[in-house]
This record gives structure tokens, sequence and C-alpha cells, in this order.
């Protein structure tokens, strides 16, 4: 009985361990996302282009091209932020960002470039995903 007593006041001092973490690290940390939806696809005889702002949706292609956007990133707040970009879904693993991490100080912003490769393929195909892009306290 004094075991399973003793396990039980572990295992709930793990977890409020990990929940007072989990909200300091959010609320320290973490100063904002923005979350953005993804899109590619291939088609064959002709390139298909899309010129959306409200997402990265990189058009149409053959199978094999890289498609690019360029989107600039700026620091609304009047201290230096670490800017850090990730991705998923579909896309995950064919696209990304150069640069990726950034430092960008008070009101500053930069280009950064969205890149996506279109794997090879012989049917015609749609790929969804999506980017966070996390700004954080340096």
């Amino acid at each position: 009985m004094k075991l399973s007593k003793l396990i039980m006041i572990l295992a709930i001092i793990i977890l409020l361990t990990i929940g007072i973490s989990t909200i300091i690290y959010s609320n320290y940390k973490v100063k904002d996302v923005m979350t953005l939806e993804m899109s590619t696809g291939i088609r064959f005889g002709g390139i298909g282009v899309t010129k959306d702002t409200d997402g990265l949706r990189f058009g149409m292609a053959p199978p094999g091209s890289n498609l690019s956007r360029s989107v600039k990133i700026t620091n609304p707040y009047d201290k230096s932020i670490k800017v850090s970009i990730g991705f998923y879904g579909e896309m995950e693993n064919m696209t990304r960002a150069e640069p990726n991490d950034l430092l960008l100080g008070p009101n500053e912003g930069k280009d950064v470039m969205f890149i996506t490769y279109l794997p090879p393929g012989e049917e015609e195909i749609n790929f969804t995903g999506y980017t966070k892009i996390f700004f954080l306290r340096p």
C-alpha cells in the first residue's frame, strides 16, 4: 500500500512539473506563432501560378521542379526577436526556408525564400501542408 501511494505521489509531481514547465515555456519563450497553409501539385503540360497572399500556394509544375515564394518577415515588436520556421503535413519533407532561423531587431524585416521540391512522379497529384513561423524571445 505504501509503495502504491509513493508511486502515485511521484506521478503527480512529474505531471505537475511537466505542466508548469509547458506553461512557463509557452508564456515566456514563445512570443507569437503565425500559421500559413501551403499547397502545390504536379501537373503535366504547363505551369500554374498562384498569387494568393493568405498562404504559401506554390502553384502547379511538372515533376522534379523547384518552386519558390519570397515572403518578407517583419518584427513588429520593440525588442529583438528570433524567428524559426517549421513545416508540417504532406509538404513537410519537400519544403525549406532560406534562411530558416534568423534574428530580427526592432521593426526590422528580412526576405525569406520558401522553396518546395516536387518529387518525380508519373501522375498528377496535389500536396498540402502548413508552415508555422515562431516568433521567439532570444
